[in-house]
């Protein structure tokens, strides 16, 4: 807190006031004068975000800040959910709980990456404290398949609802060597989709996430960020459960949906009415299980570059990701299911409408409104002018996508991927 306050870079105003309120929730902490903690921790987690909003962390004693703020106020929703009412507690408190404890994990993961770690010995058990008691609230479903088809995620794409591709996007399915991709795709910024590396790799991700009994039994009790609806359509916002009232309650039934007939599509728009839609999405699972770690390998192709921690994408078939642009490349590997995908290279960024966020950032990104495969031309004209690539994404496909090109995701099928930006 002294470090922050004595900073004296441009963000001092926030520097200040976040230290002011961090040390006042140390002090409620210590008193059990939980509300004070709650009120005190958002607002130093408040200046937190408000300097990363408009501008970068100027030093680590931001995430520092940061995670003892998040820290508070999680053990504060703890304390009095931990006792044996945990179960009749409203559920908003306990989704206050999960919220907590995943925004806490993220920024866990970001500093044990590339700091001192030994301040963070408190942080396992207060996760762990964290879950047990969601998983109270949230309780495994009694009458489960047992049928080995009820689990599988489809190993085709369905047939009534699957684009026709007539821009595709460049592939290869012959082993590119490093040298040719860095000067062909990574340094001009040209896409490439990688059929079968993942497979020449032995993936082992490849066969474990074909069923999803495995992931159910082993970790179903972990605690995970949920996206319900389509972002533009039917969104629900996020919530935050055990993976396994996820695979219970929307996996499996969107495994269901498979062999649905044309007539229930209508009209197959990036919003599909067949399951409720839920997604898992951009979310570090694969350091919350370590066991799954060793099911993937680094692809060759991010050229020793430093990687950020890998995100895990599952979710049912209709899940979204609206067309944005990220700073940083990208290798979007396809593990299980199909997915359709959409590239619009930079020089159409005219025509999408697009706005960008955290303009004054190193992670600045740019989002765009219109809804891809239904937009509304009336609102946005230009944007039937605009050209794209695209292709079929299916399990053991790597697509390589060049930092700031524009790309829009949609499951045709219950999905699992995983990306890795560098």
């Amino acid at each position: 807190m002294t470090a922050l306050r004595k900073s004296k870079h441009r963000d001092d105003t926030y520097a200040s006031a976040a230290a002011t309120a961090l040390a006042a929730a140390s002090t409620a902490f210590e008193s059990s004068d939980l509300p004070a903690v709650q009120l005190e921790s958002k607002r130093c987690a408040d200046f937190c975000t408000a300097q990363l909003e408009e501008g970068n962390w100027s030093s680590p004693y931001w995430q520092e800040c940061n995670l003892l703020a998040l820290g508070f106020r999680l053990a504060s929703t703890v304390l009095p959910t931990a006792g044996a009412a945990a179960a009749a507690e409203a559920d908003d408190t306990h989704e206050l709980l999960g919220r907590g404890a995943i925004a806490l994990f993220n920024l866990g993961l970001t500093m044990l990456s590339g700091h001192d770690a030994s301040n963070l010995a408190w942080l396992p058990d207060l996760l762990q404290w964290a879950e047990r008691a969601i998983n109270a609230v949230h309780p495994p479903h009694r009458a489960l398949p047992t049928a080995d088809a009820a689990w599988l995620i489809p190993t085709s794409p369905p047939a009534w609802c699957t684009p026709t591709i007539r821009h595709p996007i460049p592939s290869t399915s012959e082993a590119l060597p490093c040298a040719r991709f860095f000067t062909e795709h990574l340094q001009p910024g040209q896409p490439l989709l990688m059929h079968g590396h993942l497979a020449a790799e032995e993936w082992g991700g490849l066969e474990y996430f074909q069923s999803l009994r495995a992931l159910h039994q082993e970790h179903g009790n972990r605690l995970v960020p949920i996206t319900i609806g389509a972002p533009l359509v039917g969104y629900g916002g996020t919530r935050h459960w055990p993976l396994r009232k996820l695979i219970e309650e929307h996996l499996l039934p969107s495994n269901a949906t498979h062999a649905a007939p044309e007539a229930a599509a209508q009209g197959a728009s990036d919003h599909e009415q067949l399951c409720d839609v839920a997604y898992c999405a951009q979310h570090h699972l694969l350091h919350q299980c370590e066991a799954l770690q060793s099911l993937l390998a680094v692809p060759p192709f991010t050229l020793g570059r430093e990687l950020s921690p890998p995100n895990l994408w599952l979710g049912t078939r209709g899940t979204v990701t609206s067309l944005h642009s990220d700073p940083s490349d990208n290798l979007l590997c396809q593990l299980a299911g199909f997915k359709y995908v959409r590239l619009y290279a930079l020089d159409q960024t005219d025509r999408l409408y697009a706005r960008v966020m955290r303009g004054k950032n190193t992670n600045a990104f740019g989002t765009s409104p219109v809804r891809v495969e239904a937009p509304d031309l009336d609102a946005y004209p230009e944007f039937g002018d605009a050209s794209y690539t695209e292709a079929i994404l299916g399990p053991g496909d790597m697509l390589f996508i060049p930092k700031s090109v524009w790309h829009y995701v949609r499951s045709l099928t219950t999905s699992c991927s995983v990306n890795l930006w560098y």
